[in-house]
């Protein structure tokens, strides 16, 4: 039975200021991109009626590389909220 060196060694733990340094750094995030089909449960539409929009310049969006649309999670998630917001242009003004 041969014995390892490297078998009792003591391999302090990379942490202190390394640690400190990756916490205050700010953390890089790609941006979330949400398919056709995610995109029209969240609107309540259709897939076909997302890709209208989208054709028609009502949404963001890019193309993959195999030439799928993928809209921004951030956008699309923003255009929710407005599209939720109560609008007052429904609302008449009494007539005196």
């Amino acid at each position: 039975m041969a014995s390892d060196p490297d078998r009792h060694k003591v391999i302090p733990k990379s942490g202190g200021r390394q640690q400190e340094r990756e916490r205050a750094l700010p953390q890089i995030t790609e941006p979330r991109y949400l398919r056709t089909a995610q995109v029209a449960e969240l609107l309540q539409v259709s897939p076909k009626t997302v890709s209208r929009w989208a054709q028609g310049g009502m949404l963001p969006y890019v193309r993959t590389l195999g030439g799928h649309r993928r809209y921004p999670d951030r956008e699309i998630r923003a255009l929710l909220e407005t599209l939720s917001e109560p609008s007052s242009a429904g609302l008449a003004a009494p007539l005196a």
